[in-house]
């Protein structure tokens, strides 16, 4: 059964109509192109994995994310998506705008101190049929009115929440602390030659011990981590820009073209002329 906020609930939470950017519907073979380091400002991203396996790492926190997790990307947060290459995911999604929660930052569902990660649960069922709808209505369903679109968006919104709010879960620990601090430093100079000493010197910590607890923290080492922070940032070039590949090196922090290349495929599976003619047709 959907869960359906009254209109006193609807009054008191949203104090604007929220608005669909784009619904999508990913299969296997689309996830394992993975999906590096990325945000965006301007909306929300809602992501339900329907089947398979993979991971996440989400404002510096690594997720093992499966079947049943519901995934919330506020704006300005850095994600990266990494499906199992063997198993893949299938996901059901959306990108939504204009969201003004009273007590909440513009385009915020959750709470600060509450996990990105919904795991599977009383709602996975709900949020499966709204996406559907609001997936359906984007394709001009003729049974999806614009009314109904609007009343299925707002719906979704307030069903994760309250999902949100009842799954709060506390960012607290020292290793995460020391993790976001390091990844902070990184997304400030990620373009620049990084070497853990700056880390190191910046922080007033010794390099091993940042070595082991951002790895610790993230699954990644710290180059690894820079490695893929560019290659999403080249990633969004490709897909949103005509620029020249050779451009769109420099532009993330690769003096050499062929290093680019190198580095590009070994993290996404293909070249970057390949992943931008991938997606063109799609």
């Amino acid at each position: 059964m959907l869960f359906k906020p009254t209109f006193s609930v609807t009054e008191r939470l949203l104090e604007t109509q929220p608005q669909l950017i784009e619904a999508e519907m990913q299969d296997i073979e689309h996830t394992r192109l993975n999906r590096a380091m990325h945000m965006h400002d301007d909306r929300v991203e809602i992501r339900l994995i329907r089947r398979g396996n993979g991971m996440h790492i989400i404002d510096g926190r690594t997720y093992a994310t499966q079947a049943g997790d519901i995934l919330i990307f506020h704006p300005y947060v850095l994600h990266d998506e990494c499906a199992d290459q063997v198993a893949g995911v299938e996901i059901l999604g959306c990108s939504i705008g204009n969201i003004r929660i009273k007590n909440r930052k513009p385009n915020h569902i959750l709470p600060d101190d509450c996990s990105p990660v919904i795991r599977g649960g009383w709602c996975t069922q709900e949020t499966e049929a709204l996406l559907s709808m609001i997936y359906e209505g984007q394709m001009k369903t003729p049974k999806v009115t614009q009314e109904m679109q609007e009343h299925l968006i707002s719906t979704l919104v307030l069903l994760l929440y309250q999902a949100g709010t009842l799954n709060r879960e506390l960012y607290q620990g020292k290793v995460y602390e020391v993790s976001r601090a390091i990844q902070d430093y990184i997304d400030q100079h990620y373009l620049e030659e990084i070497v853990i000493s700056d880390i190191a010197q910046h922080l007033h910590m010794g390099e091993s011990y940042l070595s082991h607890t951002f790895k610790k923290a993230t699954g990644y080492s710290i180059l690894q981590y820079v490695i893929r922070r560019r290659i999403g940032e080249a990633q969004s070039w490709l897909l949103m820009s005509e620029l020249p590949i050779t451009d769109i090196a420099t532009k993330v922090g690769y003096n050499s073209v062929s290093h680019f290349h190198n580095a590009f495929r070994k993290a996404v599976g293909m070249t970057p002329q390949q992943y931008r003619t991938y997606w063109r047709h799609q």
